[in-house]
């Protein structure tokens, strides 16, 4: 019974071999890569899409919803959405740029460092951004907020401002040492 298992592998094997030799190794490795920056590009394409959707719900908030934001609290956090937006696009455009099939591997691991440096300091400026919209929609809102709503949703925002700009730090000292292994 193993006898029999094991011959079936082993004819398995042997196809998967044959199949690879007709293919070159650079062709395996190009495909495969090209296929993870697919599938990046159209993340980064779902998330836009996410963004338009967002910045179409919240711009026509007014209308629809039950709790009344005041207009310059909703106009800051569309052209934010249309900030990110802007950034996805670049973003793709950044992916696209890398060339596989020309580019050196130390030309490709640069570019990478370049997208993930530019993705980590949208999401911290766009942190920030937020931080100090929820600041001011608690300071200067109408709907009226109870001491201890505030101090709760300032303590819950500060902490999680902290702990991004701890993650931010972390990997911006990955990116330089990488960068510094690259030179």
């Amino acid at each position: 019974m193993e006898l029999e298992d094991l011959k079936t592998t082993w004819k398995s094997l042997g196809n998967e071999i044959e199949h690879i030799a007709r293919n070159s190794k650079d062709e395996i490795i190009i495909n495969n890569n090209q296929d993870i920056k697919t599938s990046l590009i159209n993340r980064f394409r779902w998330g836009a899409g996410m963004l338009i959707v967002g910045t179409c719900l919240l711009s026509t908030s007014r209308l629809w919803a039950y709790t009344k934001m005041p207009i310059w609290w909703l106009c800051a956090f569309c052209l934010l959405f249309i900030f990110g937006i802007i950034a996805t696009f670049r973003l793709i455009a950044m992916v696209r740029k890398i060339n596989l099939g020309e580019d050196s591997h130390v030309q490709v691991m640069a570019q990478i460092l370049s997208i993930k440096k530019f993705y980590r300091n949208i999401e911290l400026y766009g942190c920030t951004m937020i931080l100090i919209l929820m600041v001011c929609g608690i300071l200067f809102s109408p709907i009226p907020y109870s001491p201890i709503e505030i101090i709760f949703i300032s303590a819950i925002t500060l902490v999680c401002f902290v702990v991004e700009y701890l993650w931010y730090k972390s990997n911006i000292k990955k990116f330089n040492n990488m960068q510094n292994w690259l030179e």
